[in-house]
């Protein structure tokens, strides 16, 4: 759970807005990305590099298949999501920003965010696409497979 102090900080900056209880809602569509990027850090505790590894297919689940107040994500080998070290873990995801993730996923904009990537719209794409820098990864990612 996100410590109330640490809410009131992020609307009182402009970060976000809260309109229930609960609810976690970007400012702006303008950079949804980068915002959903730095709420997921936020509010999981999570590196950087783990958030960014975070695949569609982990937030493709309907919010109601899921039973309580957090919902977890396995990570580390063997689940798509990178962590420092290889080592397995599990991320807590407040339920309100679980069904944000899940809203934005399957999005026109997230679609055709993931359609600019090699092999098009497909599950397996990261969750937030961010354009050259992705791509630029992906291709890294493509020369060193093909040496090994």
């Amino acid at each position: 759970m996100i410590p109330v102090r640490t809410l009131e900080l992020l609307v009182s900056s402009g970060a976000i807005t809260a309109k229930t209880p609960g609810a976690i809602t970007p400012k702006s569509d303008s950079n949804t990305e980068m915002t959903l990027i730095h709420l997921f850090a936020l509010l999981t505790g999570a590196r950087i590099q783990t958030v960014l590894t975070v695949r569609a297919e982990h937030v493709m689940r309907k919010p109601g298949e899921f039973h309580g107040d957090d919902i977890r994500l396995a990570c580390g080998p063997g689940t798509g999501i990178d962590t420092k070290g290889g080592v397995k873990g599990v991320l807590h995801l407040p339920r309100g920003f679980y069904e944000r993730l899940y809203v934005y996923v399957h999005s026109d904009r997230a679609r055709k965010r993931r359609q600019m990537a090699d092999g098009g719209d497909h599950p397996d794409q990261p969750l937030v696409w961010r354009d050259n820098l992705d791509e630029r990864r992906a291709t890294n990612k493509m020369r060193m497979s093909r040496r090994g």
